[in-house]
């Protein structure tokens, strides 16, 4: 995705940001180290499918030019995350985000309770396009920190 917005916008692309959970650091330490580096925590998160412990190689080639910043988040930013959509607050259609499909909506909410948007060259007009990519992956899991099932969020929409 982000090679076709370098291609499609050149310098005039989105400021992309890559998420992961504050313990599996590995990408977050790779732009600290400016090479492929290992995660300094204990890679145990609610957000399985961003806890690695290790950067690609091959990955970081392309991450590594292409990405302006890399940000990390607690397990509970994810958790109130996923109750935000999943009830649909603010009159919003509810929607079924998983533990790391929820990130980016993590760390746009942490930055606005900390009135932080600068930090990524955000403001009051900007546009943000998050990307949810799962749903409920886990769905006992998806049910004991939101209180409802996949289907019952989908039920309100």
């Amino acid at each position: 995705m982000f090679s076709y917005f370098w291609e499609h916008y050149g310098v005039e692309r989105p400021i992309f940001v890559i998420v992961e959970p504050s313990q599996a650091d590995c990408l977050y330490q790779s732009a600290i180290q400016g090479k492929p580096a290992s995660a300094t925590g204990s890679v145990d998160s609610i957000m399985a499918g961003l806890a690695c412990g290790e950067t690609s190689q091959i990955a970081w080639r392309f991450l590594q030019p292409s990405v302006d910043y890399f940000a990390l988040i607690e397990d509970q930013d994810a958790i109130d995350s996923m109750l935000q959509l999943a009830q649909g607050y603010h009159e919003d259609t509810p929607i079924v985000g998983g533990e790391s499909g929820v990130a980016g909506l993590a760390l746009l909410r942490k930055l606005v309770e900390q009135d932080q948007l600068d930090v990524l060259e955000l403001n009051a007009n900007s546009e943000v396009l998050i990307i949810n990519t799962e749903g409920a992956t886990a769905p006992e899991l998806f049910k004991e920190l939101t209180g409802l099932t996949a289907e019952e969020v989908i039920a309100k929409q």
